[in-house]
């Protein structure tokens, strides 16, 4: 069984099912800003309203790069670390929160380049306020969205 927030159906091709029917687990719709997938699991991480259309990635140019895990390393196995700026709610919160995610190894301290803070800082005062209520949810890439395109599969 999924749920689809768009139109509020179930698409339920193994059982019959009420067309208000929500995963189990959902107390309601999800949020507008929410883009993610819920099924009927017992998975924890499913419970998680999230998207992704509402993330920053903040290349961190001044860090210590990070290098991949291919051996043996060349050059272009090096590359700057990325911060990632993003949105979450669990099911049961009852709001959002804001997340700040990919801190360097062992780091609990950036420097950033005053264009790497300001991207930071725009990603935090625009995802403040789609919490909040207070602006339509764009996308970080430019997208504009709207209440009708979560979609849960």
């Amino acid at each position: 069984m999924s749920y689809t927030a768009a139109s509020a159906q179930i698409d339920n091709t193994s059982d019959s099912a009420d067309e208000d029917d929500l995963p189990y687990y959902l107390a309601g719709p999800c949020p507008p800003w929410c883009d993610r997938a819920h099924e009927d699991t017992v998975d924890d991480a499913e419970r998680l309203h999230m998207s992704t259309g509402l993330m920053w990635e903040v290349m961190l140019v001044t860090e210590d790069p990070v290098k991949s895990d291919s051996e043996p390393h060349t050059l272009s196995d090096y590359f700057p670390p990325e911060l990632a700026v993003y949105m979450d709610q669990h099911v049961r919160e009852v709001s959002p929160r804001i997340a700040i995610d990919g801190l360097p190894a062992g780091r609990t301290q950036l420097h950033l380049l005053p264009a790497e803070a300001r991207t930071v800082g725009e990603a935090l005062i625009h995802l403040a306020e789609v919490a909040e209520g207070r602006r339509t949810f764009v996308d970080s890439r430019g997208g504009q969205k709207t209440s009708d395109n979560c979609v849960k599969g």
